[in-house]
């Protein structure tokens, strides 16, 4: 495992750039000095210190490059690298593109060549190297020098950073052609050579257009009847190529459209497959073979569905006939004067399982039909929180026996449903006799509401008596209990038939564990709250309003005429009708009633 810090990798980066400026300044100035005996004689002649400078970092060179390839050598192992981690490190840089890299150096080359830079390069060194006594001018010299170290400098950089690159990829497993360019081409290839049939016809049909097209084009361009045919064909060579593509896209739609409806659930919708031609047409058949298949196991899934259903109906029934004798005699025999003790405990014993498997039986049918939805319902407007409350009150006594308490937190208003109230009486039921069963004496059992706008829902919770060591899903399921013993009383199929019977009326059921923590949620969807609201106002606005007519017949008539509202008097007043004549009629139509009661 690498331990060195970063800073050490920086120190090596800095010592590594210093050693090549130094080696590369001193390079420079010796060949100046080799080379060019006028620049010498004038540097020695100003300042002799310096020339022999000069000579000092001329031999400094050797050991200048060793102290480089080691700092070089450093930075190549601990790339990738970081202080207690074997794990190698890639950087920003290290994820570029390398065909990126590549393009960026071959369009600095050109720019570079366009420009006429590296022709001012060599034209500057040769203008240090050559350059003459009388010409000598010490700014151009200056310059000249920084512009082959700046060039030079610059291109080592460039090299440092695409070694470490290349080095971390290498460490990280990235070969140097993983790069995006190869993937992509790679990528394309294999699908142009899958879809070679496809691929040749259209390049064919692109490239023969285009031929004919230019073909027709150099007719054109001619005169008389070659012209001519020149002109049509540049007209309908185009034209057909449109119409050839317009039809593909046309049985491709119709092919996405067979899928959306198999998709959405109607696996016997049919393709059309008039005018398909090649790979659309066998894409057409494949997809319709597809639905068939699919029809067929919707079809055969229904059937052995109803199957199961019949064969638990008559099984069960069949059941019932020798077990309501079995009950009817144990009944019977009860009533019987039996003094010996063993015989009573045996007759309790064979009470307390046929009546289980009574029930085990009605609730195998009710779960079978539940699942199956063929169950009759009987759909009303119920409220929801009475109905509850009922179902615990029912309860109360069983949650008192092993010291349950109940805290209720549910909506003091009706909460109006539509739903099957014998089915929901029957879901609370199971739950609360799930609740019974399997919840931990001594603890609370906490039944709260929520009522929204437009949803009520109905939360249970409980700790359970014993660990739920199954998901919540599977808890649904027919025969699943927990680690419960097989003794106690049970047939594993209450919250399966909650769970169908509250889907079955458009409710959601929704089953939470953890740990020893038992929560279960019932929702349905409110009945009309505004509708109840706006019918609720009407009717108010109808009592507050409404006249009563036998009183007012009753009283004399300058009365009447006082006691009239003001706004059915204006209204009497429009219609051109007067009050009198209104009360008289009224007066004579109950006479005439009450002679006919008479009669």
């Amino acid at each position: 495992m690498w331990k060195r810090s970063n800073s050490w990798r920086v120190s090596m980066w800095i010592i590594n750039i210093i050693c090549f400026l130094l080696i590369l300044f001193s390079v420079v100035l010796y060949i100046v000095f080799q080379e060019n005996r006028e620049i010498r004689s004038i540097l020695v002649g100003w300042n002799y210190s310096f020339a022999r400078n000069v000579n000092t970092m001329v031999r400094l060179i050797p050991l200048e490059t060793i102290v480089l390839l080691i700092s070089l050598i450093y930075l190549i192992v601990s790339a990738g690298r970081r202080k207690g981690s074997a794990q190698i490190y890639l950087s920003r840089y290290d994820k570029i593109p390398g065909e990126l890299i590549v393009l960026i150096v071959i369009m600095a080359g050109i720019f570079f060549s366009l420009s006429g830079f590296v022709f001012n390069f060599t034209s500057t060194v040769d203008y240090i190297i050559y350059m003459d006594y009388y010409l000598f001018n010490p700014t151009e010299l200056i310059l000249a020098t920084l512009t082959i170290l700046g060039v030079i400098f610059a291109e080592y950089l460039f090299f440092l950073i695409v070694l470490m690159r290349i080095v971390r990829r290498r460490k990280a497993g990235i070969g140097y052609w993983d790069t995006s360019i190869f993937h992509i081409l790679g990528e394309k290839a294999v699908c142009m050579y899958d879809a070679r049939k496809e691929v040749g016809r259209l390049l064919l049909l692109l490239i023969g257009g285009t031929v004919c097209f230019f073909i027709c084009s150099a007719f054109a361009s001619g005169s008389g009847l070659m012209a001519a045919l020149g002109v049509l064909g540049m007209v309908f060579i185009p034209f057909f190529m449109l119409k050839r593509l317009i039809q593909e896209a046309i049985w491709r739609n119709r092919i996405y459209e067979g899928i959306n409806h198999i998709a959405e659930g109607d696996p016997g919708y049919k393709i059309d497959l008039d005018g398909m031609k090649s790979n659309e047409k066998k894409a057409g058949e494949q997809i319709n073979n597809l639905g068939e298949g699919l029809q067929i196991a919707v079809t055969q899934a229904t059937k052995n569905e109803r199957l199961k259903s019949e064969l638990i109906t008559n099984v069960s029934h069949d059941i019932k006939t020798p077990l309501t004798s079995i009950i009817n005699y144990v009944d019977l025999i009860k009533r019987e004067n039996i003094e010996n003790e063993k015989v009573k405990e045996y007759i309790k014993v064979l009470d307390e399982k046929s009546q289980r498997l009574k029930h085990l039986t009605e609730d195998l049918v009710e779960a079978s039909k539940a699942n199956t939805g063929n169950l009759t319902l009987d759909m009303e407007k119920i409220d929801f929180m009475q109905l509850i409350h009922q179902t615990i009150g029912e309860f109360q006594d069983k949650f008192e026996e092993r010291q349950l308490k109940t805290v209720i937190k549910l909506d003091k208003s009706p909460v109006w449903i539509y739903a099957d109230g014998r089915r929901v009486w029957r879901v609370m039921e199971n739950l609360l006799q799930n609740i019974y069963k399997y919840a931990m004496p001594q603890t609370r059992v906490y039944i709260e509401s929520v009522t929204t706008s437009k949803k009520t829902t109905v939360t249970i919770k409980n700790i359970s008596e014993n660990p739920l060591n199954i998901p919540a899903s599977e808890l649904t399921e027919r025969f699943i209990r927990g680690d419960v013993a097989r003794t106690t009383e049970g047939s594993g199929l209450g919250l399966s038939i909650a769970k169908s019977l509250t889907e079955l009326m458009n409710g959601t059921f929704e089953l939470y564990l953890d740990g020893d923590l038992f929560r279960v949620s019932i929702g349905f969807d409110r009945m009309g709250v505004k509708k109840e609201a706006q019918k609720a106002e009407e009717e108010e606005k109808k009592k507050a309003n409404a006249f009563d007519w036998e009183e007012f017949l009753k009283k004399p008539d300058q009365k009447k005429e006082e006691e009239v509202p003001n706004t059915v008097s204006e209204t009497l007043k429009k219609q051109k009708i007067t009050l009198i004549s209104m009360w008289k009629s009224l007066a004579d139509e109950v006479k005439h009633l009450n002679l006919k009661e008479k009669k």
